[in-house]
């Protein structure tokens, strides 16, 4: 398992939308007409992500589940370069997100450390706010991910445990050019029901 990628949880419950657990039947695009260009991501060479069960028959929920894909692209790539400001960062966070983000991502470089491994993302479960605003959850494994000290190469494995498990939450608004964009976030880990 990689070290806490996070400095600590974020949750800017300034900016969650109101009854954010709660959902609606009104799951219709804010923006059916536009469809972004899709991003690229630069990881390193023995750095990748699987996802399982990102696909959702409801369009809706399927455009929400491959940004979701996209934001958490956009951190992996972000520690594997080190580099606290990407235009993946500026399209997908928030600005106040995109800067918390930023700031752990230039703490982590600090320490000499990039990632390595893989990560396996599952089990989203997507909700709505309001047509423009939803909350995801979803597992993690990082059993299999780990840090990697990059003036030496060396590897910091770590034996498997249940805090390789983590269930995440996240709060997405969806912006005018159609890409929906995390507002807060949050990572419980050594969650059982992750387990696998």
């Amino acid at each position: 398992m990689r070290r806490g990628r996070f400095g600590q949880l974020r949750q800017d419950r300034d900016l969650r939308p109101a009854g954010h657990l709660g959902g609606t039947d009104d799951h219709r695009p804010a923006h059916p007409a536009r469809r972004p260009k899709a991003p690229t991501f630069a990881l390193p060479p023995d750095a990748k992500v699987e996802f399982e069960g990102f696909e959702d028959p409801d369009a809706a929920k399927q455009s929400v589940l491959r940004d979701v894909k996209n934001v958490i692209m956009t951190m992996q790539e972000a520690e594997g370069e080190g580099k606290g400001s990407t235009p993946n960062i500026k399209r997908y966070f928030t600005q106040l997100q995109g800067a918390k983000f930023s700031d752990d991502v230039i703490a982590y470089r600090k320490q000499g450390l990039t990632i390595t491994g893989t990560v396996k993302d599952y089990r989203p479960i997507v909700s709505f706010d309001a047509k423009d605003r939803a909350q995801v959850s979803y597992c993690e494994d990082e059993s299999k991910a780990f840090d990697k000290v990059i003036a030496t190469g060396q590897v910091r494995r770590t034996s498997p445990s249940l805090k390789d498990f983590s269930l995440w939450h996240m709060g997405l608004s969806k912006n005018a050019a159609g890409d929906w964009q995390l507002v807060d976030y949050s990572q419980q880990k050594g969650v059982g029901k992750c387990a696998v």
